[in-house]
Parts: C-alpha cells; structure tokens; sequence
C-alpha cells in the first residue's frame, strides 16, 4: 500500500508492526509491569508508546490505542502526538478521524 510522504523504509516498517501486532507495545500496561515501576517512568513510558501507535494508527487505518484507557497516560501521549501551534496530522490524512 502505498502512501503519499513515506518512505519506502517507513512503509516496510510500519508491514512489520502489523505483522507483530499491537501486543508488542502494550506488553507496559500489565498490572504487574505497573507494580514494580515508578510512576513517572511507568506513564512516561506509556505514554510514548500511546503517542507511537496513535501515529501508526493513521498509516495503517487501524486503532491501535484502544488498550490505553489510563487517562493521564492517554493526555500525556496526545500531547506528545500534537503539540500545540501544530494542526493535529489526522486531518489532513485522507480524512481519517483521530483515535481515541
């Protein structure tokens, strides 16, 4: 499939995570992952593979996100995927509406 703007690396890349699947960036939410790491590195980290997948989300039409229902983590990685003073990328995107 081809898309306009990416690469022919970012494109083989973005056919390797579908083919891994989601589970491989959501492994961080488990409780026990959650336990034993500090606050601010277990949503910071989170939070980055949010943001990670949201944007994935738009190359592959897909919604990636839908394991993140911890609030601070899911504001924390919007931020990090539209900064302010940016247009958020989703509409401009073959007019895909932005995942949740």
């Amino acid at each position: 499939m081809a898309l306009p703007g990416v690469s022919g690396h970012q494109a083989q890349s973005g056919e390797v995570y579908r083919a891994a699947g989601p589970d491989v960036s959501i492994v961080g939410l488990t409780p026990d992952v959650k336990r034993v790491t500090p606050r601010l590195v277990y949503e910071g980290s989170n939070a980055t593979n949010y943001a990670y997948l949201r944007s994935v989300c738009i190359m592959l039409g897909q919604n990636l996100v839908c394991d993140y229902t911890d609030s601070a983590i899911v504001e924390l990685g919007k931020r990090l995927v539209e900064p302010r003073g940016f247009e958020p990328l989703t509409s401009s995107v073959r007019g895909m509406r932005s995942p949740s």
